[in-house]
């Protein structure tokens, strides 16, 4: 628990900390000066007494005379350092941390992320650059994708061909690359080819450099699907010679990426691989993947045929569960464990086997009840190749891996959650650093504490550390400046919240534009004139430009409605729509009141909703509204366009806050859906109201 007190001062404690980082005995005193005159001492302590703390735990208390650090295990120091240095604060050119006494622990033994370096390449550096910054913020694994079709990323000596020939590929249009002649060109062909691939002592520095950091990496080798590299290295992984590239199936193209489950060949060589695997990585746990399998050439290779003839094996799903068993045998044997998607349900799970849960929740929760142990990555929640506005911060502060509705055996059973990051459109690492801070830092924080903080809590913290972090990943995504409302009165004063970075000026517009670099610096405070609408953003020196934050001067009053009823009015609209549209220009094809703003209708696709009626106020106060939607949504309350989600995308939230009288306010909320998903949302919280869908009680029309 902090508590407030005095300010203890140490001059250059970074450096300290630094040199101690290593420390492995049972204690270790480093003495500074301050500057001043006084001496101060930096005191790590490993004490078995603190069983209390777990693994990771750790007590920091700073005080006058100086820091103590004292934990289980080395990684409970190291963590106590990361803490530390989130306290310190620059004054008068001198660092200072708050005299403090916290006993800390984490709630999650799997705090990850995983990163694709298949579709994109990362050399060794960004690697290593990744891995500084999330030890800062104690994650603790580090899954590596290193094997699907855009290439093979690991030596294997036994197979020189995987890297000669399976880790290059020319691009053809700079970012995820079309397979049109499915095949690879070897290295050195041209000038033009795209690729790269760790030599094995390269990956066993890696390896070193994130133990030093208290990461464990878990490689990902993917099988037997996802394995186009492999397969144009090896044809005779495939199935069936006649069964290569070319061959053409009713509804299309065969990708020709799955390993034969019918061949001893095939395992052979997965064996080979993973002993190369296991002798680079000391991780207890494998990834192998197991996901997205066509089993189309399966189902016509005599040898899988044979295969499952001989294990009676009903179907394809269960050979890829009898694929997955055999690897496991042989990772067991080993004295590991292997993970894979949550496709290797599918079939029968492995006695052993760890799952991973990318398509939403659902494998997860079947592998706890079988008793297997889970980790959760939901693509709607924890995918971070996602753009920030797809997945926001609130979002992902609202995750919870193993919530206590779910009960205490699920809890038992799920070891963590990670964010995960594919790189199809990410090249490079100025993008990474863009998905991934500050967003992991959201992701630490549900995985470290069983605490739940709110939103603006969250941001108020990260502003202080924004600077600092801008300046070890300046390719960060820059969040948008906040104002406590986002519809004020007309006339009212009001201050934003922003990080004070340097190099970036907070500037803002009147007129609907975007602020640039030309756009007048925001002064303290602003005052709105009716109808206006602000919008702000930092902006670099060199034009670079933050997310916008806006905020309305609008009389927001509520109007005499009398003879309401419950529900909202709705109107559905069949029609292919880009944003949403005029509905009074439309002829809909269903209508009907409703108690809920939600999806209506059994439309699937190319489809117009209109929801219009009166949001009702009992309780006067401050009000927050969140429409999230899969495409595009505009909500309007009182006369003003409140929230504004319009556009083609995925599912995205908006959020606004307001203050708000008792009373009726005319409520409107239009939606369209183009293709591939459909989602509408519309919460709320507010006095004594946590967040929400709108409750029926506040609909009428």
């Amino acid at each position: 628990m902090v508590w407030k007190g005095s300010v203890a001062t140490f001059s250059g404690l970074r450096v300290l900390a630094d040199r101690a980082l290593g420390n492995e005995r049972k204690e270790a005193i480093a003495i500074v000066g301050d500057g001043h005159g006084a001496l101060h001492s930096l005191r790590l302590k490993l004490q078995t007494t603190l069983s209390d703390l777990g693994e990771e735990g750790y007590r920091l208390k700073v005080d006058r005379s100086g820091v103590t650090i004292s934990a289980r295990k080395a990684a409970g120091v190291f963590y106590g350092l990361q803490t530390l240095r989130q306290l310190e604060s620059v004054e008068h050119g001198r660092i200072t941390v708050p005299c403090v006494d916290i006993a800390d622990k984490p709630r999650f033994a799997w705090r990850g992320n995983m990163l694709d370096v298949s579709r994109h390449f990362f050399p060794k550096k960004d690697i290593e650059h990744f891995l500084d910054l999330l030890s800062q913020y104690k994650i603790n694994t580090f899954h590596w994708h290193l094997v699907d079709d855009g290439g093979w990323r690991l030596q294997i000596r036994k197979y020189p061909k995987l890297t000669e020939v399976g880790a290059w590929r020319l691009p053809s249009d700079g970012t995820f690359p079309e397979y049109s002649g499915l095949t690879f060109p070897g290295a050195g062909e041209s000038q033009k080819q795209y690729g790269g691939f760790y030599t094995q002592e390269d990956a066993r520095e890696i390896v070193r450099y994130a133990a030093s950091r208290h990461i464990n990496i878990v490689p990902e080798i993917e099988m037997p699907g996802h394995n186009l590299a492999a397969t144009m290295s090896y044809p005779w992984l495939i199935c069936d010679p006649k069964l290569q590239p070319g061959f053409l199936k009713a509804e299309g193209f065969v990708f020709p990426n799955i390993f034969c489950a019918g061949k001893e060949s095939t395992f052979k060589f997965v064996e080979d691989v993973l002993d190369e695997v296991m002798a680079i990585f000391p991780s207890r746990v494998i990834h192998i993947g197991g996901d997205e399998v066509d089993k189309y050439l399966w189902e016509r290779c005599d040898d899988c045929k044979a295969t499952m003839k001989r294990e009676h094996l009903a179907n394809s799903a269960q050979l890829e569960s009898y694929f997955v068993r055999r690897v496991e045998k042989y990772v067991n044997a080993h004295g590991r464990h292997i993970i894979g998607w949550d496709e290797i349900l599918e079939g029968g799970l492995a006695p052993n086997a760890y799952v991973m849960s990318w398509r939403g929740e659902a494998g997860g929760i079947e592998a706890s009840k079988q008793h297997h142990f889970v980790v959760m990555t939901p693509w709607d929640q924890c995918y971070f190749d996602h753009s920030n506005l797809e997945l926001p911060i609130d979002v992902i502060l609202g995750y919870d891996p193993a919530p206590p509705s779910r009960g205490k055996e699920m809890a038992r059973f799920v070891m963590g959650a990670q964010a995960s990051i594919w790189t199809e459109t990410l090249p490079d690492r100025r993008h990474i650093e863009d998905r991934l801070f500050p967003r992991i830092l959201a992701m630490s924080e549900i995985l470290w504490t069983n605490r739940r903080e709110s939103t603006a809590s969250f941001l108020d913290r990260l502003d202080r550390h924004l600077p600092t972090l801008y300046s070890n990943a300046p390719g960060l995504h820059l969040p948008a400046p906040r104002a406590d409302l986002q519809v004020v009165a007309p006339g009212t004063g009001f201050n934003w919240h922003y990080p004070n970075i340097r190099g970036f000026t907070l500037r803002y517009t009147t007129d609907g534009s975007l602020p640039d670099h030309l756009s007048k610096p925001v002064p303290e405070p602003m005052i709105a004139t009716s109808g206006e609408r602000i919008t702000a953003a930092l902006v670099g020196d060199k034009g670079r430009r933050g997310d916008t934050g806006s905020v309305s001067a609008w009389d927001m009053e509520p109007v005499v409605a009398d003879s309401i009823s419950p529900g909202l009015r709705y109107r559905l609209y069949a029609g292919y729509f880009r944003t949403v549209p005029d509905f009074a220009s439309l002829t809909s094809i269903q209508d009907g009141t409703t108690g809920q703003i939600k999806l209506m209708g059994d439309l699937k696709e190319h489809f117009a909703l209109e929801f219009d009626g009166y949001l009702v106020i009992n309780h006067p106060g401050r009000y927050t509204f969140l429409c999230g939607s899969d495409d595009g949504s505009v909500v309007w309350l009182g006369g003003l366009k409140m929230l504004d989600n319009d556009g083609s995308h995925g599912m995205l939230f908006r959020s606004v806050t307001l203050d708000l009288k008792a009373g009726a306010y005319p409520l409107k909320l239009g939606y369209f859906q183009q293709t591939e998903g459909a989602g509408l949302s519309f919460e709320v919280s507010g006095p004594g109201m946590p967040r929400q869908p709108v409750p029926p009680p506040m609909l009428y029309h």
